[in-house]
């Protein structure tokens, strides 16, 4: 947390997505949802992480409140701490490195929506970070993310493989399940679908040898796989299944390491065969 003090009052401020509560998260989506610009996004997101009111504007200045405690501000005040937020947003940038738009750069990897009841329905989510999801899970749910980038509806099926009204997934029960997690409030499901985009990003910069430096495409990520999988259970069609069902996280590792031999073995063949 980043401390600021104000005159007589101290304020803390989240320095990353995992340190922003729900309350918080829930505003992030409707302000996103909002016509604003960047700043302004940073500015309302501090200001509502400090637990102030704008009162009202006057020119540069502001006067806000907390509790009965009224603060004046001006924008020399607001624009440094406007950037305690900067975490929030990421750039997109053209080949000569000058950007091209902004957007919000999920970096959540705590899930907040570990257990709850939708339509009478109990539902259960996985762990921080998905490293208790199964590698059949992460299958599916790269192939129904690869479908909602032309339908946005899919991502109650992107959802409905990660929280399961089950003991476990189970694929015959998603689409049941997807048909619940719909009436969910779109600000929950916002915030769902950062935390498993966050958590994919991570998986991505963690194994840079699986994702191609991080850099591929949904659908090439999930070639890869297909063919990782024909590779861990050794091109044996009656293992397939059990890998399916194995930790997400340990096919990774298992994974990463033959392809970190793979490379090893190719450099040593060429060292072997240069001319001396």
């Amino acid at each position: 947390m980043h401390i600021v003090r104000i005159n007589s009052l101290v304020f803390n401020v989240p320095e990353n997505w995992d340190e922003l509560t729900l309350k918080q998260l829930k505003f992030l989506v409707k302000v996103t949802q909002q016509d604003v610009s960047v700043e302004e996004l940073k500015v309302k997101m501090v200001l509502y992480c400090m637990g102030l009111h704008v009162l009202r504007r006057a020119g540069q200045l502001f006067v806000l409140r907390r509790g009965r405690r009224v603060l004046l501000l001006n924008a020399t005040h607001i624009c440094p701490l406007a950037q305690l937020m900067d975490y929030l947003i990421d750039e997109a940038k053209n080949d000569k490195g000058q950007p091209l738009e902004y957007y919000i750069r999920p970096r959540l990897t705590v899930n907040h929506f570990p257990e709850f009841c939708c339509k009478l329905k109990h539902f259960t989510g996985p762990d921080d970070g998905l490293f208790t999801i199964r590698f059949e899970q992460y299958i599916y749910l790269l192939t129904y993310m690869d479908a909602m980038q032309r339908s946005p509806e899919e991502i109650d099926k992107v959802l409905a493989i990660l929280w399961h009204s089950g003991k476990q997934f189970d694929i015959e029960r998603m689409e049941q399940d997807a048909k619940v997690l719909h009436r969910l409030p779109r600000e929950t499901k916002m915030i769902m679908f950062w935390f498993v985009s966050a958590c994919l990003a991570d998986f991505s910069d963690q194994f840079p040898r699986l994702f191609n430096g991080g850099g591929a495409t949904t659908r090439n990520v999930l070639d890869s796989q297909l063919r990782l999988l024909d590779t861990l259970a050794q091109g044996d069609m009656t293992k397939k299944d059990q890998v399916r069902q194995g930790i997400l996280i340990d096919a990774f590792y298992t994974m990463d390491e033959a392809v970190r031999k793979q490379e090893e073995h190719e450099k040593q063949m060429q060292r072997m065969n240069k001319p001396k």
